[in-house]
Order: C-alpha cells, then sequence, then structure tokens
C-alpha cells in the first residue's frame, strides 16, 4: 500500500475518529504516529539547586506548592513565580489527630493560597522523586505530601515517608507514589531542609 505525506496532510484537519484512522494508515506506511506532548507518562523535572542565586531551595517550617506544568520535560527554577512557591504551613508528617487528611490538606495549603497555583488543563500523576541535599543540616528524614484535584478539593497523604541517605552525595532521596487522577495543584511537605530538584511522573488527563 502506498502513501505521500501530502495526501496524509489533506486529513489532518478531519475530525477525530477519522484522525485516528489517518495515525493507523501512517503505521501500516511505517511513517511514526507521534502523540501530542503529555499524551504519554513522561517524567518532568525541575531544577532548583540555584534558587534565589544562593543554592538549594531552602524551607523553614514550610511546604512547598507547584502545578504540574506538562510544557518541558526540564525545568530551571531560580525563585518562586505563579507556578511554584514556599508556603509557611507547619504542616507534620504525621497522621492528623483531630480532623482527617484531607481536612488538614485543605487547611494548610487551600487556606495559605495554593489554589491559585491551579493549572487549567489536570493530569494523571504517578509519582514524585526528590532530591534533599544535607547542606550542613541534619539530612531530612521523611516527607509527606497532599494534592489537589480539579473539582477544588485537597487530598492529604500525611503518613511520613522514609528517605535514603547517599552518604557519598551527602543527599537524602524519596519517591512518593501518588497514583491519581485530575490534579492541578501538588504540595510537599518538607517542613525544615533542602530542596535541589524534584521529578513527577505524569501525562494529561
Amino acid at each position: 500500500m502506498g502513501c505521500s505525506k501530502r495526501s496524509v496532510a489533506r486529513r489532518s484537519g478531519l475530525p477525530p475518529v477519522i484522525y485516528g484512522c489517518v495515525l493507523s494508515v501512517l503505521s501500516a506506511c511505517g511513517m511514526p504516529a507521534t502523540q501530542p506532548p503529555g499524551r504519554a507518562l513522561e517524567t518532568y523535572t525541575i531544577d532548583v539547586s540555584h534558587f534565589d542565586g544562593a543554592g538549594a531551595m531552602r524551607f523553614n517550617n514550610e511546604s512547598l506548592a507547584f502545578r504540574p506544568d506538562l510544557g518541558t520535560l526540564t525545568q530551571v527554577i531560580p525563585n518562586e513565580a505563579d507556578n511554584f512557591r514556599k508556603i509557611y504551613n507547619r504542616l507534620p508528617c504525621q497522621p492528623p489527630g483531630r480532623s482527617t487528611n484531607d481536612e488538614l490538606a485543605d487547611d494548610g495549603f487551600q487556606y495559605f493560597g495554593a489554589d491559585a497555583l491551579a493549572t487549567t488543563r489536570p493530569v494523571r500523576l504517578e509519582a514524585i522523586s526528590l532530591e534533599l541535599p544535607d547542606d550542613g543540616a541534619i539530612p531530612l528524614a521523611e516527607i509527606c505530601f497532599a494534592y489537589r484535584t480539579s473539582d477544588a478539593k485537597w487530598h492529604g497523604r500525611f503518613e511520613p515517608n522514609a528517605t535514603t541517605h547517599d552518604d557519598a552525595a551527602k543527599l537524602s532521596r524519596a519517591t512518593l507514589q501518588v497514583q491519581a487522577d485530575n490534579v492541578d495543584v501538588v504540595g510537599i511537605v518538607v517542613y525544615t531542609g533542602f530542596l535541589s530538584s524534584l521529578s513527577f511522573v505524569a501525562r494529561y488527563q
């Protein structure tokens, strides 16, 4: 079966169902049918190792709130912005005593303005990985997180996740299993310590 780029181009503006057929034809002709960015699960990395011109991002009784943007695979963020900022909320990594995890997440993030970071295109968020340098401080032993979904509800996961310390690199690492749909804001409870980079695995919903 033969086909040309010109004949394929003529079909590019057709409705989605027909366009799907075109992708099948491309595959049959040996031409790659690539997916649009963000459709497949990818790892996205945020580098904050030179934050505020000083070094790794520092936290003091604070958490991190960020928007899960899938525009580029790697971002270097030099300071706080409308999609990435610290929140002074003094949240602990422990199950709440008198409220639910979700109520604590709402109090700790929504109350402090994290809703303003919400993306207009929610994602399926699989996992988050963190690198937390010592920088002369006591190595961070545990970490936890929360996230907001597109229905404007916060969900807390405050059970401590243990970190693994790399003595040679002088940093701690942690991977948080999220596995949630329709996520539009993410909150990481660092409390006190440093963060040099984070990666998350996601795709558009």
